[in-house]
C-alpha cells in the first residue's frame, strides 16, 4: 500500500508539472506573438517559393544532363562502370568546397551574381544522387527484358522511351527525393 500510495502520488506530481509546463509554454506563446511582428515575416512565404524554385531548376538541370547520359550507356556495361567511378570521384568531393569556385565563375564569368552561384552549388550536390540512381536504375533491367524488346526489332529512342524510362522510373524519383 505505501509503495503504491508513493508511486501514486509521483505520477500525480509528474502529470502536474507536464500540465504546468504546457500552460506556461503556450501562455509565453501566445504572448510573444501578442506583439508587433518584425517587417521582415512578410518576406517569409515569397522567400521559401523562390528557394523551392532554385531547387526545382537544379534538379531540373540535373535530369537534362543525366537522361541523355543514361540513354547513351545504358546497353554498354563497360562504359556504366566507368562512368559509375568517375561519378564516385567527384561525388566525393563536397559541393561547398567548390563554393569560391563557383562564385567566381557564377557571380563573373556568367554575370548571374549569388543566384547563379547558388543554382550551381545545388546543381553540382544534386546531380550525383541523381546520377547514381539512374545508373543503379539501368543496371537492375533484366537481360530477358532487353532481348525481347530486341526481338521486336525497336529503335533504340522507342526501346529507351519503351523499357529503359519506364524501368528507371522509380530509381529516378528515389533519386530526386533524395537529392532534395
Amino acid at each position: 500500500p505505501l509503495i503504491e500510495r508513493t508511486a501514486t502520488i509521483r505520477m500525480a506530481v509528474g502529470y502536474f508539472a507536464l500540465g504546468f509546463l504546457i500552460v506556461f509554454g503556450a501562455f509565453y506563446t501566445w504572448n510573444s506573438f501578442r506583439g508587433p511582428m518584425p517587417s521582415v515575416i512578410n518576406e517569409i512565404p515569397m522567400a521559401i517559393l523562390y528557394s523551392t524554385g532554385r531547387i526545382v531548376l537544379a534538379l531540373a538541370i540535373s535530369f537534362a544532363w543525366i537522361l541523355p547520359l543514361v540513354y547513351f550507356t545504358w546497353n554498354r556495361p563497360r562504359l556504366r562502370n566507368w562512368l559509375t567511378t568517375v561519378a564516385q570521384l567527384g561525388a566525393s568531393l563536397p559541393a561547398t568546397a567548390l563554393f569560391p569556385l563557383i562564385v567566381l565563375v557564377g557571380v563573373r564569368k556568367l554575370g548571374g551574381g549569388m543566384d547563379m552561384a547558388t543554382l550551381i552549388l545545388l546543381t553540382f550536390g544534386i546531380q550525383w544522387y541523381v546520377l547514381f540512381n539512374a545508373i543503379g536504375g539501368v543496371a537492375t533491367i533484366p537481360s530477358d527484358l532487353i532481348d525481347a524488346t530486341r526481338s521486336f526489332g525497336l529503335s533504340k529512342f522507342e526501346t529507351f522511351k519503351r523499357l529503359v524510362f519506364p524501368s528507371i522510373r522509380p530509381a529516378l524519383v528515389t533519386g530526386a527525393i533524395t537529392a532534395w
